[in-house]
């Protein structure tokens, strides 16, 4: 679904993925092979999975449940790869824990927003979940996913964000280097501990930051024989 809110065109996608493992594992296939999700679309749904079991899953003081969470590291992989984030944590951080499902048994947090990573023309100010609007008739085990979005002003883009001179990607130099910054700060964020978006938004800003020092550094050498020579790279 496409809207138009103040001039600005904004595309909007619901998912449901399946309850069950297999089925659900056979849709983010499908997904996956399709393309269907979208950087410029914000995506909310319900995805019967949580990205990172210790901040979205909460169990009964007393029990021995456990959250298989299966398909949940896969989903977190195709969310980062389609340059998508979070709203929940663009607003709240990587710390908080929070909850949309209210099992007997088990919280968890499987119903979420997710929007532009970068670049996104919203600033999202509020997002939560109110326990007290599914109620009566109404009622169910899911709670509301609430978010109050403004637009952003309009600016000049800044130095950062200024094209990247081609020169530079067609340069052997420039393909080896960023492998290898990217694969550091991946390396720094394994999933298994930190999901996958965590890596993957640290190694898309240190090779933005690494090309962009390379576009200034490459206005001020006489030719681009001499550019990489007069560098030291950022590897740290």
């Amino acid at each position: 679904m496409t809207c138009v809110i103040n001039n600005t065109e904004q595309e909007f996608s619901s998912v449901y993925l399946s309850a069950q493992a297999p089925e659900r594992k056979k849709q983010l296939h499908t997904i996956t092979k399709s393309k269907i999700f979208k950087e410029h679309a914000i995506i909310g749904g319900d995805f019967n999975c949580v990205e990172n079991v210790d901040l979205d899953v909460r169990y009964p003081a007393e029990g021995s449940s456990t959250y298989a969470n299966a398909s949940g590291q896969t989903l977190a992989r195709v969310i980062a790869e389609s340059g998508l984030i979070d709203s929940y944590r663009l607003v709240h951080g990587d710390a908080k824990s929070g909850y949309s499902r209210l099992a007997h048994t088990i919280h968890t947090r499987i119903d979420r927003i997710y929007t532009k990573a970068h670049g996104s023309v919203w600033r999202w100010q509020k997002i939560h979940s109110p326990p007290d609007i599914f109620t009566g008739n109404a009622h169910s085990d899911h709670l509301p996913v609430i978010a109050r979005v403004t637009l952003t002003k309009e600016r000049p883009p800044s130095a950062t964000e200024a094209k990247i001179n081609p020169v530079i990607f067609d340069n052997p130099n420039t393909r080896y280097i960023t492998e290898l910054i990217w694969n550091k700060e991946i390396g720094k964020y394994p999933p298994q501990e930190h999901g996958h978006a965590k890596g993957w938004e640290a190694a898309k800003s240190a090779v933005a930051n690494y090309l962009t020092y390379l576009c200034t550094r490459l206005m001020s050498c006489e030719t681009e024989s001499r550019l990489y020579p007069k560098l030291k790279t950022p590897l740290g």
